[in-house]
């Protein structure tokens, strides 16, 4: 089905199209500040709401129309990236963890 067979559909379906990528940016904006900042916990928080908009825009897509399509792939390019930076953060989280046990557990063993 295209947008010329849906009618007014098609304006309603922009604007949503709109808010979610908008979502989207904001999401990816706070995922960064929170990777870089070490805080694992909110970056997946946000990362899990971002995905959550990038299922409502998939549903929300024609996708027969090449810029939805465009639209759609560049926004799950996005979501990768956020993945990998929430996953980069989760590991320098668990290093850390294990480095203080380490370091804790050391300095019982001195004592």
């Amino acid at each position: 089905m295209t947008n010329q067979n849906r009618g007014d559909m098609g304006t309603e379906d922009a604007e949503t199209i709109r808010e979610i990528v908008q979502g989207i940016a904001v999401a990816r904006i706070q995922c960064r500040r929170e990777t870089k900042l070490g805080r694992y916990e909110q970056a997946a928080e946000t990362l899990s709401k971002a995905q959550q908009l990038y299922k409502e825009l998939v549903a929300t897509a024609d996708l027969e129309n090449n810029i939805h399509c465009s639209i759609v792939r560049n926004r799950r390019s996005d979501l990768g990236t956020m993945v990998a930076e929430v996953e980069s953060c989760r590991l320098k989280h668990e290093t850390e963890k294990v480095r203080h046990a380490r370091r804790k557990a050391q300095g019982r063993s001195r004592t």
